[in-house]
């Protein structure tokens, strides 16, 4: 593929995808993993995706620092960090074809739940967020997007608008930063990894700047709506390309 065709390529898909997360609190992942995986090949992909999500994330949380939630990042941090390294030193050894479709079943049932009667009554407890930290993790290290999996709960404990942007991109910062961790030490980060991971992370900024302006006028209802579209068509998109 020519370099011009493949730069418009990834570059047209992060400033979509980073813009779709400013907003849902992930789906750039989504939107970018695939187009990287076609003009890089899947081992490239996800430490660059990696190094860009990094970024971004760090970006979402300065933009909304004054409304995180920080008992909830402490709670998922002591599930996120274990569970990060573990899989990232996972997904080094092996492949992922099966666990792509069990995330994609596993959000879809996630978006029927909510509309059960059980669902309707669930109340997010601060400690459950151990286990969402470490669910997050994994996917995360091991097929490269994580970010659908928080969504239903931060929903579930209260956090809308920029409180849920805000405390995501807190979330995904620190699963990111221990991937790449592991990454680095085992020779995944070389100089055009890192360059590449750059580059579409300064993206974040343009698509971190467009969302900003929808977060905040958005009302409670149609932000739930959003996050649950974004999770119906991750889970359909990764059932589908297994």
């Amino acid at each position: 593929m020519p370099d011009l065709m493949m730069l418009f390529a990834v570059g047209s898909a992060a400033t979509l995808g980073f813009t779709i997360a400013g907003v849902a609190g992930f789906g750039g992942g989504v939107v970018i993993l695939p187009v990287l995986v076609w003009v890089l090949g899947p081992r490239e992909a996800i430490p660059i995706l990696s190094v860009a999500q990094f970024i971004a994330s760090v970006v979402r949380f300065l933009m909304y620092r004054q409304d995180t939630a920080w008992p909830v990042v402490r709670w998922f941090s002591v599930g996120a960090i274990p569970v990060a390294i573990l899989a990232s030193l996972l997904y080094v050894q092996t492949p992922a074809d099966i666990f792509v479709r069990f995330l994609g079943c596993g959000m879809l049932a996630l978006v029927v739940y909510r509309y059960t009667p059980w669902g309707k009554r669930a109340a997010m407890k601060l400690r459950g967020f151990i286990f969402v930290g470490g669910a997050t993790s994994f996917f995360s290290g091991y097929l490269g997007i994580g970010g659908p999996v928080p969504a239903p709960f931060l929903i579930a404990y209260g956090l809308v608008g920029s409180a849920y942007v805000g405390t995501m991109g807190c979330c995904t910062m620190v699963t990111q930063f221990f991937k790449l961790i592991v990454f680095g030490s085992n020779a995944l980060l070389t100089p055009y990894t890192m360059l590449m991971g750059l580059g579409i992370g300064a993206i974040s900024w343009v698509g971190a700047y467009l969302a900003r302006h929808l977060v905040h006028r958005l009302p409670r209802a149609w932000f739930i709506r959003v996050i649950e579209g974004m999770l119906i068509a991750s889970g359909l998109l990764f059932l589908l390309r297994g």
